[in-house]
């Protein structure tokens, strides 16, 4: 049996900036363009089975990260690049009400304010903040969680196509209730709304409600099927609405293989003139190898499909592939990955034909991060490089340094 490895006995900070780092553009480039359609509980996923806050047992915890950083490209310009160097300052505060994580009633609150001070773009200073409160209840045969999260996004967006600022506001709920000994019934909602304040952007309210069923085939192994209706609204698409069927699948294998997946078809249809109605796919997958007590692979491949935030009657539908591999070290960890990810525009309307309908990003990183100063506190470290080519063209290196302690 598996019992303990490195990655078991990781220590706290940095998980914690889970919420922190909602904030910020996530790793290649989805900014608010795409992490609007994201499923996932934003800094919450601890109440079904993430590693956020992983030694967090009760009570309140605090921390503070300062992390300098250098981008070659600040605003994804083909021609005329602007490089930049800032420097973010961002404390949190998290509280959470159950201790052992068996409590029938438990509430978990997060919050972290954060300044970010440009070197040269004095205009692009910025005081964002990040917040999030959950709520779960755990009956006999009910579980029950609802979560509201808002998050103030300063960075570059791919999609967008340059430096933006906005915000996203998330709130939702998942229940299941068993109604046999391997059977339960499953159900969730889940609103997103995204605004861009930055000129010519616009943003995005998506609303997605999900019901069906999981069967747990055997101790390791759960399959189910789901039926969604979604519905997309921006300024630039009108509004779309979609039923789609879908399949899910969960396997654990001795402690070392987690894998979640689903996969459906999706049938939509667009308010403009023009658009018409398609079918197509709709999915995501999620797969953890823990290769040995210092070795863990990982893989993420997801697909969606979101109004494009400045082309007026276009969608855009997302691809993503991305693996990555982390080895525990004596003192600390190294990281490494890679994401590529393929963007193809599609008219949901009468639209003005566009350069290119399609884009493709490559994004190559290696991260490393050990304990300093008696363990006290956490160093960590980035590099990346983005590559980006369609409709529009562009390169991109990143690099971050960075401490983080907890209180």
């Amino acid at each position: 049996m598996f019992e303990s490895s490195p990655f078991d006995r990781v220590r706290g900070p940095l998980c914690g900036l889970g919420l922190i780092a909602f904030t910020l553009p996530a790793s290649f480039g989805q900014g608010l363009s795409l992490r609007v359609t994201d499923s996932e509980v934003p800094g919450l996923d601890t109440f079904f089975g993430g590693d956020f806050l992983p030694d967090f047992k009760g009570g309140i915890y605090s921390g503070v990260s300062m992390d300098t950083y250098y981008d070659s490209n600040l605003f994804l310009s083909q021609d005329y690049p602007d490089s930049d160097a800032y420097l973010e300052f961002a404390p949190w505060i998290a509280y959470r009400s159950d201790p052992d994580g068996n409590a029938r009633n438990a509430i978990e609150v997060l919050y972290s304010p954060l300044a970010r001070i440009f070197w040269d773009n004095s205009d692009l200073n910025s005081f964002d903040n990040a917040g999030s409160i959950s709520y779960r209840f755990r009956g006999a045969k009910t579980d029950f969680l609802a979560y509201v999260s808002y998050a103030e996004v300063s960075g570059p967006d791919r999609l967008a196509g340059g430096f933006i600022e906005g915000d996203i506001f998330t709130y939702g709920a998942k229940a299941s209730y068993q109604i046999a000994p391997k059977t339960r019934l499953v159900a969730s909602y889940r609103a997103s709304q995204s605004d861009y304040d930055t000129v010519g952007r616009a943003g995005t309210d998506n609303y997605v409600g999900d019901f069906g069923f999981e069967w747990d085939a055997g101790r390791k192994f759960s399959w189910g099927a789901t039926v969604r209706y979604s519905e997309l609204e921006s300024i630039t698409t009108g509004t779309r609405e979609a039923w789609a069927i879908l399949g899910n699948v969960a396997y654990n294998v001795t402690d070392r293989i987690d894998f979640s997946g689903s996969l459906g078809v999706e049938f939509a249809e667009d308010s403009r003139v023009g658009g018409g109605s398609d079918t197509g796919l709709l999915g995501k997958m999620k797969l953890t190898y823990r290769i040995d007590d210092r070795w863990r692979f990982h893989a993420l491949a997801r697909y969606v499909t979101v109004p494009s935030p400045g082309n007026v009657n276009y969608l855009v539908d997302d691809l993503l592939f991305s693996v990555g591999v982390t080895r525990q070290l004596n003192r600390g960890q190294l990281e490494a990955g890679v994401a590529y990810s393929i963007s193809s525009y599609e008219a949901s309307g009468i639209a003005a034909p566009l350069a290119d309908d399609k884009e493709e990003n490559l994004s190559v990183y290696l991260a490393y991060t050990r304990p300093v100063f008696n363990e006290r506190m956490d160093f960590n470290s980035r590099i990346e490089y983005i590559t980006n080519s369609g409709l529009r063209d562009w390169d991109q290196l990143l690099l971050s340094l960075g401490l983080t302690t907890e209180f």
